[in-house]
């Protein structure tokens, strides 16, 4: 004999409530206390109720095209000041003109909040997405540990990098574990031996440590004699530091320098003057505008779709609040031998 599916109205019953309280609950609406709507979700788990995905995304459907003719937005968080600092990182400008042209591809619009620094603070944020039944935001790769304090089981959330480190959503960032290993690999494959890597202290904690986990690796392709510790430099200025990573390169006479830092372009020249000697410079993130160097190409495009589609799909099955098991979705890169992009003025 086939076992009766339980409905909400099943639940409902149980519980001594409306069914309307326990379709509420269940779809994570904010007009319902927390407490109220984990105590329906674990009576209906205790009694074995299971949504009807048909069911479900029509309601949905329904309740969006009934709600408003406009898209639904999605909030895209920044740490920054304004879109003329924006511009200045490539990745965080290429994460959010995909992020943009994904969100309308899906039926939504994005919207960008400039947080900190003389703009939105989190009671604005929540006052205005409360207003506005905005229930979807991007964090979008803080650059510094942001303390942002919303009601987070109002909305459903996903982070574009590590920052800030306290909030617990599923993220997405660029494999940066695999943009070190690809760089060993080709310059091993090209019969360079000394290979070092130098990256930021500010890089470790966006990335969680993966530069140095891919470098650490794949250091394993050579010589005991001929691997390279790893550099870290602590500031992020890069002219205060230029002397020490001269005298690095001179110690462990490095032949290819690798390195996520661009900024060291200018200064080459002057540090192959201060060597006596010359060595491959090799990004691992290249520009993408108007590249004339080798080295990874970072996939920031394939980031902030998938940041989208990670958001929209959260919004869809309308999961709220922190993860209590946060998941991670890596983006691999490339590698581009040889200057094959036209300048792109932004």
């Amino acid at each position: 004999m086939k076992k009766k599916r339980v409905t909400m109205k099943d639940v409902a019953q149980a519980l001594g409530v409306h069914h309307t309280t326990v379709s509420l609950a269940l779809r994570n609406h904010a007009s319902l206390p927390p407490k109220t709507r984990e105590l329906v979700k674990l009576k209906a788990k205790e009694l074995g109720y299971v949504p009807d995905p048909m069911l479900s995304a029509l309601v949905s459907y329904r309740r969006t095209t009934k709600e408003s003719k406009a898209p639904p937005t999605i909030a895209y968080i920044l740490d920054l000041k304004d879109e003329k600092e924006l511009k200045k990182f490539q990745c965080r400008w290429l994460f959010f003109i995909n992020a943009v042209e994904r969100a309308k591809e899906l039926g939504y619009k994005l919207e960008v909040f400039y947080y900190g620094s003389g703009n939105y603070n989190s009671r604005t944020l929540d006052r205005i997405f409360r207003t506005r039944q905005i229930t979807g935001i991007i964090i979008a790769a803080f650059t510094h540990k942001t303390d942002l304090k919303l009601t987070w089981d109002n909305y459903s959330a996903v982070k574009i990098e590590a920052l800030p480190t306290n909030l617990t959503f599923d993220m997405v960032e660029n494999n940066q574990m695999q943009v070190a290993q690809l760089a060993m690999q080709k310059m091993h494959e090209k019969g360079y031996k000394r290979v070092g890597m130098f990256v930021g202290e500010h890089d470790e904690l966006h990335t969680r440590n993966l530069f140095s986990a891919g470098y650490l690796v794949s250091q394993n392709l050579f010589a005991p004699e001929d691997r390279v510790p790893l550099k870290v430099i602590k500031g992020i200025n890069l002219e205060h530091e230029l002397d020490d990573i001269i005298d690095w390169l001179d110690t462990y006479k490095v032949e290819t320098l690798i390195t996520n830092w661009n900024e060291l372009i200018p200064y080459i020249d002057l540090i192959k003057e201060k060597l006596g000697r010359d060595f491959l410079f090799v990004s691992l993130d290249i520009d993408h505008f108007n590249s004339e160097i080798m080295g990874i190409r970072q996939n920031h495009e394939m980031v902030g779709k998938n940041a989208v589609d990670s958001i929209t799909t959260l919004m869809r099955t309308n999961k709220r609040g922190e993860q209590e098991h946060p998941t991670t979705h890596l983006v691999d890169s490339c590698w581009q031998e040889a200057p094959t992009l036209k300048a792109i003025s932004f």
